[in-house]
């Protein structure tokens, strides 16, 4: 998907450094990630006088269903704002040094099984990590414009890292392998949406410091989408529930 932010009669001619750049790193490609950036562009409706030319013009890269192999050749699109990338066999996030404008980034059902490769991506507001095979909170803590995390359906076991992330606002952890929270929220002051739902949390002294945040207006510990705690099933949930 391309986003021009100007058209073509109004946009300025393309840099000639920055296009014979684009060329030597087209011709220095090994084969196979070639192929793969062939088929970002077809997905994409990039030309190659669009790659070559106006590539910083793309602000939105989409693969969904396709025989991608692994990440490659973001370098190509230094301005990407979105990326999204789901039901591939990717196993790494990897390839997104370059792309420091982005603000939205979907990498999910894959084979991914570690946070990593976002070293660069300061601008991350939204950062959709769902249904992977992820099993660790790590890395995170420097990406402190982040709002909005979904980690749903991974094997996270622990709740952690989230620590410098003031601005985060809603965390989806549901379906994972989480037994304890505590106060490990304390520094999240705009937390309004908590998804902790088809976890192992089966004790109220886990979730009741949740009662404390000040902002938390939506916490399910039961979602028909993905199931529920231990803790739903005790006899007095309702009550405790209705009065915390």
């Amino acid at each position: 998907m391309v986003k021009a932010r100007a058209s073509e009669a109004d946009a300025p001619p393309p840099d000639p450094a920055r296009v014979e750049a684009q060329r030597e790193a087209l011709k220095s490609l090994p084969q196979d990630e070639y192929q793969i950036l062939q088929d970002i562009c077809e997905s994409n409706g990039i030309n190659e006088e669009q790659l070559v030319h106006r590539a910083d013009e793309v602000s939105t890269i989409e693969m969904f269903l396709f025989n991608f192999g692994k990440m490659c050749c973001m370098n190509f699109f230094q301005n990407l704002t979105t990326i999204c990338i789901m039901q591939q066999n990717v196993d790494k996030i990897a390839s997104l040094e370059s792309c420091k404008s982005l603000e939205n980034v979907w990498i999910a059902e894959t084979q991914v099984d570690k946070i990593q490769g976002l070293e660069n991506n300061l601008n991350i507001k939204n950062l959709y990590l769902y249904s992977n095979k992820i099993k660790r909170i790590e890395n995170l803590s420097h990406l402190t414009k982040l709002e909005r995390i979904w980690l749903c359906d991974n094997e996270i076991p622990r709740i952690e890292g989230l620590e410098r992330l003031s601005l985060l606002t809603e965390l989806n952890i549901a379906r994972n392998k989480v037994e304890r929270v505590g106060d490990i929220f304390k520094m999240n002051p705009k937390l309004t949406s908590l998804n902790l739902s088809d976890n192992g949390i089966g004790s109220f002294k886990e979730v009741s410091y949740l009662a404390r945040l000040p902002s938390l207006t939506d916490l399910s510990l039961s979602d028909p989408h993905w199931g529920e705690n231990p803790i739903t099933s005790l006899c007095n949930y309702q009550t405790y529930v209705l009065f915390n």
